[in-house]
This record gives C-alpha cells, structure tokens and sequence, in this order.
C-alpha cells in the first residue's frame, strides 16, 4: 500500500510502496544515457527481458527505448516505467514520442497503474480483478508522433473494480493489446503541466 514510511524501489517491473508517496518530481527520460534503470517490460507471463535502447531517437535525438517481440501469447506486449508511490498531481498528463507496427489497428495505449488496480504483489493495493488501469489509446505510424494524454482523459476498460484517479500513480505502462508481434519505440517520456515539451527533455531526476 502507499503509506507514509521509507520507500524503496525494487529491480525493475516491481514496485515497492511501503513508504510515502514521493512528493511531485521533475521527470523526463530521452534515453541518451543509456540508462534503464526503472524501466521494464512485460508479456502475459510476465518480463520478456527484450526491452532495448535503439537508434535514432525522436526530436533529433540520437536513441529511443525499443520493445520487438514476436510470437506473443494472449493480449500482446508493453513497457513501462516503476515510478514506485508517487505523487503526480500537479501535473495534467504524460507527454511522450512514439512510432512503430502494433496490433491490428497501430495502437498502443498508455496506461497510468494506480495503487487501487496495481496488483498487492507487485506494491499495490488490488487483490482481485487487478490491471485495469485508466488508459488512453494512441495511433502509431512508421514516422514518429508526439502525443501528450490527459489523466483526466484516461479510463478504465470496465473488467476491474472502478478506480478513480486521485494524483497518486505507481507505474506507467505503453502496451499493445491485440497483436503476436509488436515492434514500437518511445521516448522522450515527461510529465507536464499547461503546456507539453515538444522537444528534447532531456534526463531529469526519476527517483
């Protein structure tokens, strides 16, 4: 559960919240420095350890976080990000780049988990009908696109118990729900407020 108490985060994928939630942080990844420490990814039976950092990056950047899979069993593939107990209210969403070939339709959808869907063993509070997190679908092409997603305009899908967004996340999640093979990239991954970064971000603090 997120309480107030020294937090940890574990290795990757695996939130540890026995602690307080951290206080609004300054964020952004560009994955220039090559550094993954947080991120992760995952299939229906769990780390696909595929998860690479490629070339080139969006907004004239030099690399790209990379997730190509194939063969996939039952809803697809994701990566995410382990932001453990953290405290994002003041901010209005996620600002990110993303391109690639995903599912039937092109989508991906982003997904914020909240201590009320994220799963107990993994840190959060859900014991049952868990993972449906609030989630707003985004196109992708083979160009890359900049997408800024409100969390105020991200829902729940309906197969979990309703949960309601009240400025503390756990994870952020980029998924594909309906292909075997997926093959995206992200980056340039930040929160914002008002007005979303249409250019580099640059790597600020994540933890």
């Amino acid at each position: 559960m997120c309480n107030p108490a020294p937090r940890v985060l574990n290795s990757p994928g695996v939130t540890a919240s026995t602690g307080a939630c951290l206080p609004p942080p300054l964020f952004g990844d560009d994955f220039e420095s090559g550094d993954l420490q947080g991120w992760y990814d995952f299939g229906a039976a769990g780390a696909l350890n595929r998860l690479d950092r490629g070339s080139p990056g969006a907004a004239g950047t030099s690399h790209a976080l990379h997730l190509a899979a194939v063969n996939l069993t039952a809803f697809g593939a994701g990566v995410g990000f382990n932001t453990g107990c953290m405290d994002v209210s003041a901010f209005d969403g996620i600002s990110f780049w993303a391109r690639g070939l995903v599912g039937l339709d092109g989508a991906i959808q982003l997904q914020i988990a909240l201590p009320a869907t994220h799963a107990a063993e993994f840190g959060g509070d859900c014991t049952a009908r868990c993972n449906d997190h609030p989630s707003q679908k985004v196109i992708l092409g083979t160009e890359w696109r900049h997408f800024t997603v409100a969390f105020s305009d991200m829902k729940q899908a309906g197969f979990g118990a309703p949960a309601t967004y009240g400025g503390i996340i756990m994870a952020m999640n980029w998924v594909s729900l309906s292909a075997a093979n997926v093959d995206f990239w992200v980056d340039e991954v930040s929160f914002y407020s008002k007005v979303a970064p249409t250019g580099p971000v640059g790597t600020l603090p994540r933890n």
